[in-house]
């Protein structure tokens, strides 16, 4: 899990996840179509949340037993949340926008000074070597 911290996200939400979406608990998640998926190598922006739960679901989700995953829901530009990175960041990182792995941790590889495509989170804070505390960007 990518998520080690979550801050002042006060609401909860929960929509149908994508045809043969696998999610676990605490990975962030973005929407495609409307439907929630897990938020892995991805230019989706915004990230809409944090998963609350695990769920599998069926190729045929989104059409015929509808599940929803339930996931505390991320403010662009307000929420901020610790999140583990791929390598070492240090204090000048501080402001870069970042990409996630396809394991769903931020991407250090993707590092920009500004916003790119496949940019999904801003360095806010650094915490340690291998923890941030990030932003979602829309």
């Amino acid at each position: 899990m990518a998520v080690t911290r979550l801050y002042e996200a006060d609401q909860s939400a929960s929509q149908i996840a994508a045809n043969s979406a696998a999610i676990a608990n605490g990975d962030l998640v973005a929407l495609s179509g409307g439907f929630v998926i897990k938020a892995i190598n991805t230019t989706v922006r915004p990230l809409v949340g944090v998963a609350n739960g695990a769920i599998t679901v069926a190729s045929d989700n989104q059409t015929v037993a509808k599940l929803k995953v339930s996931y505390t829901r991320l403010e662009p530009h307000d929420t901020r949340i610790d999140l583990v990175t791929s390598a070492d960041i240090v204090q000048a990182d501080v402001g870069k926008f970042y990409g996630l792995t396809a394991a769903g941790i931020v991407d250090v590889a993707t590092a920009s000074a500004t916003i790119a495509a496949g940019s999904v989170v801003r360095l806010e804070r650094f915490l340690s070597a291998r923890v941030g505390t990030f932003i979602a960007v829309s």
